[in-house]
């Protein structure tokens, strides 16, 4: 998962490792999510209070169509909860590989 490919500066990749501390743990589950009755893997995203919540939408939506574009064929991203165009999307990702952090 460290060695996702995150963005591109200049030509060259940017990783996960890069702009975060990325460790193999365990962790007891809290909670499970479901998509369509199927095992899922939820990524929320939350703004910051001065962000402009209509252009962090966009933004979102934007770059998770570029994502969509390289994922397996078994990966699908799917917006569970985006109420209205006011507020942060939710993400929730199936994949049988990890998924990796959008910025």
């Amino acid at each position: 998962m460290a060695n996702a490919i995150i963005t591109t500066v200049d030509g060259k990749p940017v990783y996960l490792r890069d702009i975060a501390d990325v460790r193999r743990g365990y962790k007891d589950r809290e909670a499970i999510t479901r998509v369509d009755g199927k095992e899922s893997i939820e990524l929320a995203v939350y703004k910051e209070g001065d962000a402009n919540t209509v252009q962090l939408s966009k933004a979102v939506q934007e770059r998770f169509e570029e994502i969509r574009k390289n994922l397996p064929a078994a990966t699908d991203i799917k917006t569970v909860l985006r109420p209205g165009a006011l507020h942060s999307p939710r993400r929730s990702m199936r994949s049988s590989k990890p998924p990796w952090r959008a910025d």
